[in-house]
């Protein structure tokens, strides 16, 4: 379940969704998205968005308290496929993003700038091997940061930025000759939310502003 805005706020791109897991059980979590696609996503290898996160809120589960709880925004998309991808089934695609995150154990107004790669193991992605993660510094609600990913195909690597900070360099070492078998690319506020049986009922929530998206078209 979610509740969602997408408007135009002081000349800005304003996104806000909260998200809300299951209640008839106490295993995992959902995963509630909105998101805002770039037409010819495999045209696009390099991609930097503005943006200010003005509020982000999560609550953990009593009786699933293990359950990953946060709120998120996400930068990137699929890149390619590690052997003969299959029209419409994520299988073996590539997925790249770097990502501002607000979880449920941090203080208030925290949020984390990250980056992860992984590989989809399955038609929906439902499981995934990871390629990579890392960290890019933390900021606060009100702060604009501007990240950046680009794929360095023939390094066989991608670049990630923050800001003016020195860029941090993901390697990998599966194949990347084909294109993915469900391409996109884009922004999306993309929560994790604990599936939960007791009361209150865990919710994610982001507010973000994007001043400005550049792609490589």
């Amino acid at each position: 379940m979610t509740e969602a805005i997408r408007l135009i706020e002081g000349g800005q791109l304003r996104l806000d969704m909260r998200g809300y897991g299951e209640t008839t059980f106490d295993i995992g979590s959902s995963y509630p998205g909105f998101s805002l696609g770039f037409p010819n996503p495999n045209a696009i290898t390099a991609i930097q968005v503005s943006a200010t996160v003005t509020q982000a809120t999560a609550t953990s589960c009593s009786s699933n308290p293990t359950a990953f709880s946060g709120a998120q925004l996400v930068i990137g998309g699929f890149f390619f496929n590690t052997g003969t991808p299959t029209p419409g089934s994520l299988l073996n695609d590539v997925f790249a993003d770097a990502f501002f995150v607000h979880n449920a154990n941090d203080s208030p107004n925290v949020v984390h700038a990250q980056y992860v790669m992984f590989q989809c193991l399955d038609d929906f992605c439902g499981n995934s091997a990871q390629l990579g993660f890392g960290d890019l510094g933390t900021a606060v609600t009100g702060q604009p940061v501007t990240l950046s990913i680009q794929w360095d195909q023939p390094n066989h690597q991608f670049v990630f930025q923050r800001d003016g900070d020195p860029p941090a360099v993901a390697s990998y070492s599966v194949s990347d000759t084909s294109t993915p078998g469900s391409p996109s690319k884009g922004l999306q506020l993309g929560h994790g939310v604990p599936n939960c049986t007791t009361t209150p009922r865990p919710s994610a929530f982001m507010s973000v502003l994007v001043g400005s998206v550049f792609v490589n078209q």
